[in-house]
C-alpha cells in the first residue's frame, strides 16, 4: 500500500481500482454499515446558462471583461483584448462567464458582437452593457426594450443586460449614489420579456459593525434590493483582505454570507458571492507604489471556499482584466502584478493561478453543489468559531448526520444532495496545511473529491490534509 499525505481512512475498503489519492492505514472494513436515512428531496434555486452547459455548471464570472483598446503610455500599447490569445486566457484560467466589460452597445456595437462571437466560440457568457436601455433620460416603453434588446439577445453567448453595479439607498451608503429605485422600472420591464440581467449588491460597509443596527439596516437594503430589481441571483461584494489583515475580518465575512442567504432563501434564488483577485483598487486613478501583493493564495482560496460551503451557487472574481488605472504608480513600468486574474498588458498574475486552480475543484464537484441544499455550516476550532459566533447557520452540535465529528481548524458545509449527505470541508488556516479528521457514525461508502481528483472508499473516519485555504467535497453514497 502506498503513502500519502492526502487522506487516512481507517476501517476502510477501497472500491476503486486506480489510486488517485493513496491511502494510509487501510483496514478491512470491520465496522458494521452506518445506517442512514434519505433526506427529503428538496427544490434547489440555481441558476445558470446554456453557453456554459446549462444549469449544472457553476457560473464563474469575472468583472471587468475586455474593452477596446484606447490607451497607451510611452508608446506601449495595451494588447487586443478581443483576440483569440485573450480569450484563450479567460479560458484557461476556468472563468466562464464575463461582466462589465465598458464596452456600449451605444457607441461600440461592433465590438459588442465581437463579445458575443468569442465568447460562443469559446464558450464564454457575457454580460451586455446598453446604456440606451438602462440610463435613457425617458422612459423608455417595454416594446422599444424589446425590439433593442433583439439586436444581440439571441446571441448564444448572451447571458444578461447590465443594469447597475453597487446601487445604494438614502439610508445606506452616502448621499449622491446611483439608487435601487433608479432602476425598478427598467428590471421590472426586463423581467417580463425574460431577458437575464445583471446587478450587485454592496457588502456591508467596513467599520459598521460598531454600530448595532448595522445588521438591520443591511439587511433591509439586501430586501429593499431584492423587492425592487427582483433579480435572478443575487449577488455581492465584500473584500475582507489588505496588507497583514489575516483573520481579522472574517466575521464580517460570514456576517454577510449570513445576510445574503437569508434573503435568496425568502426570495427563493440563488446567491453568488464576489472573490477578491489582488487589491489596491484605483477608481480614482491616482498614482502610488504598491503595498505588497494580497490575498495570498491561502486567503484567495479560503475566501471562495468558504463561500461554497455556505451553499453559493456562482462566484464572480475582481477584477478578471485589471483597468490600465488599477495599474498606476509613481514608478515606470506600471503594475500590472497588483490586481486582476490578467494584468492591463495581457500578462497572468498570481491570481490567475489560483483562481485556476480553484476552478478546476469546482468544475469536479459542481454538479454536486448546484443540485445540493445547504443545511447549515460546522466550525471546529477556536478561530472558526470566533469567526461564526452568533452566525445562524451555525450548526451548534458539530455533527450532522453521518457526521459524528470533526477535529481540526475548520468550517464544513452540510448539504442534502438528492436526498444524501454531502460534506464540504475547509481548512480555515490561511497559512498552512493541516489535518482534518472527520468520524462518522459507522461504516459509509463516500467519494471524496480533492484537488479534482475523485475516489471512491467505505471507511468510518477519515483523515484529510488540505493545502491553506483549501477544501475537499464528501459525498455519502
Amino acid at each position: 500500500m502506498k503513502m500519502s499525505k492526502y487522506i487516512k481512512l481507517t476501517f476502510c475498503l477501497l472500491l476503486t481500482v486506480v489510486l488517485m489519492f493513496n491511502v494510509v492505514g487501510c483496514g478491512s472494513g470491520a465496522a458494521d454499515m452506518a445506517a442512514i436515512e434519505d433526506m427529503e428531496i428538496e427544490e434547489v434555486y440555481k441558476y445558470g446558462f446554456d453557453i456554459m452547459g446549462g444549469d449544472d455548471v457553476m457560473p464563474i464570472m469575472g468583472f471587468y471583461g475586455p474593452r477596446p483598446n484606447n490607451y497607451s503610455y510611452n508608446a506601449n500599447v495595451l494588447p487586443d483584448y478581443f483576440s483569440d490569445e485573450f480569450f484563450g486566457l479567460i479560458k484557461e484560467s476556468g472563468v466562464n462567464l464575463v461582466g462589465t466589460t465598458f464596452t456600449y452597445y451605444t457607441t461600440q456595437p461592433s465590438y459588442v458582437y465581437k463579445l458575443l462571437e468569442q465568447g460562443e466560440k469559446y464558450n464564454i457568457g457575457a454580460v451586455v452593457m446598453d446604456p440606451y436601455i438602462v440610463n435613457s433620460d425617458e422612459d423608455i416603453s417595454i416594446e422599444e426594450v424589446d425590439e433593442r434588446l433583439n439586436n444581440y439577445i439571441n446571441y448564444p453567448a448572451f447571458c444578461g443586460l447590465y443594469v447597475t453595479d453597487e446601487p445604494g439607498t438614502p439610508y445606506f451608503r452616502a448621499a449622491g449614489q446611483n439608487y435601487i429605485s433608479d432602476y425598478g422600472r427598467i428590471a421590472t420591464q426586463l423581467k417580463k420579456l425574460g431577458c437575464p440581467y445583471y446587478v450587485n449588491l454592496f457588502g456591508r460597509l467596513v467599520g459598521s459593525e460598531a454600530d448595532p443596527k448595522a445588521k438591520e439596516v443591511y439587511e433591509q437594503y439586501v430586501k429593499e434590493f431584492t423587492d425592487t430589481l427582483h433579480p435572478d441571483y443575487l449577488l455581492f461584494d465584500r473584500y475582507i483582505f489588505d496588507e497583514n489583515a489575516g483573520l481579522k475580518r472574517a466575521y464580517l465575512h460570514f456576517q454577510n454570507l449570513e445576510s445574503v442567504r437569508k434573503q435568496a432563501e425568502e426570495s427563493k434564488i440563488a446567491f453568488w458571492a464576489f472573490v477578491q483577485a489582488g487589491a489596491q483598487w484605483n477608481d480614482a486613478k491616482e498614482y502610488f507604489d504598491s503595498n505588497g501583493y494580497f490575498p495570498s493564495k491561502g486567503e484567495f482560496m479560503w475566501m471562495t471556499n468558504t463561500i461554497l460551503a455556505y451553499g453559493a451557487k456562482g462566484i464572480a472574481y475582481f477584477p478578471l482584466l485589471q483597468p490600465y488605472w488599477f495599474a498606476y504608480s509613481v514608478k515606470e513600468p506600471f503594475d500590472f502584478q497588483r490586481n486582476g486574474l490578467i494584468g492591463a498588458m495581457g500578462n497572468k498574475t498570481r491570481w490567475f493561478y489560483y483562481a485556476k486552480d480553484m476552478n478546476s475543484q469546482i468544475r469536479a464537484i459542481d454538479e454536486v453543489l448546484m443540485n445540493s441544499v445547504n443545511k447549515g455550516v460546522i466550525a471546529s476550532g477556536k478561530e472558526a468559531n470566533e469567526g461564526m459566533s452568533k452566525n445562524k447557520y451555525l450548526i451548534k452540535e458539530g455533527s450532522f448526520r453521518e457526521l459524528k465529528s470533526v477535529d481540526g481548524d475548520a468550517i464544513v458545509g452540510c448539504f442534502n444532495y438528492k436526498g444524501k449527505t454531502a460534506l464540504y470541508v475547509v481548512n480555515y488556516d490561511i497559512k498552512y496545511a493541516q489535518k482534518i479528521v472527520l468520524e462518522l457514525v459507522g461504516n459509509c461508502n463516500v467519494e471524496i473529491t480533492q484537488e479534482a481528483e475523485t475516489n471512491r472508499y467505505n471507511c468510518d473516519s477519515i483523515e484529510l490534509e488540505l493545502g491553506a485555504g483549501d477544501a475537499a467535497l464528501i459525498v455519502f453514497k
